[in-house]
């Protein structure tokens, strides 16, 4: 023991081991469960591992979605966000930001001020389709677009009313819509309102 203590090196090479051990063994069981649950929560579509589809690469849920979070219900986060942050700060910023610019483009100005007065009025202006695609390579994000509010547009939901996350998100695509983001023509074309944050 006295011999140990006087090569601080021969207590090394002797706890190396151990620490190994340790280290491996709690990496196993902190990896261990993440790798489970993995297992459990990709299904595959068919019974043909050889070629799997992009449906099958997808990971699916074990258990059913919860229901989507709205945002009419006063007081909560999500009615605070799309009634009053969203345009009070968010696009407040994005207009202090820009204004030199927006001043410059009356065109964009007038469609980015229509959007802040839809949102001053969340829970009674219901969602609308994006406007057409402006180009070729725009088509598919447009169509995406319109798949995904089909249900919330036919079924009359507002900015409050649809799912807060679908709100917010078409939010910013509106914005670009507003800037004519995709369109040649626009003096807003690919222009990035958010390019001083």
């Amino acid at each position: 023991r006295e011999r140990l203590k006087s090569h601080p090196t021969t207590m090394l090479s002797y706890s190396q081991p151990l620490l190994f051990l340790f280290i491996l063994s709690a990496a196993d069981a902190f990896l261990q469960p993440s790798l489970q649950k993995k297992r459990h929560t990709i299904r595959t579509m068919t019974s043909s591992p050889k070629s799997p589809t992009v449906a099958q690469k997808q990971a699916t849920p074990a258990l059913d979605l919860p229901n989507a979070i709205r945002s009419e219900t006063t007081g909560t986060w999500a009615h605070d966000t799309m009634s009053r942050r969203v345009n009070a700060e968010i696009l407040e910023r994005t207009y202090q930001d820009n204004r030199e610019q927006f001043e410059q483009w009356p065109e964009v100005l007038q469609k980015f001020n229509k959007l802040r007065s839809e949102l001053q009025d969340a829970a009674n202006v219901a969602l609308t389709y994006p406007k057409e695609a402006s180009s070729k390579e725009q088509q598919l994000e447009v169509e995406q677009w319109k798949e995904m509010l089909k249900p919330h547009v036919e079924a009359g939901e507002t900015w409050l009313s649809s799912p807060w996350m679908v709100a917010e998100f078409y939010v910013y695509r509106r914005l670009m819509d507003c800037l004519g983001y995709w369109d040649e023509s626009s003096r807003g074309y690919l222009y990035d309102p958010f390019y001083k944050q």
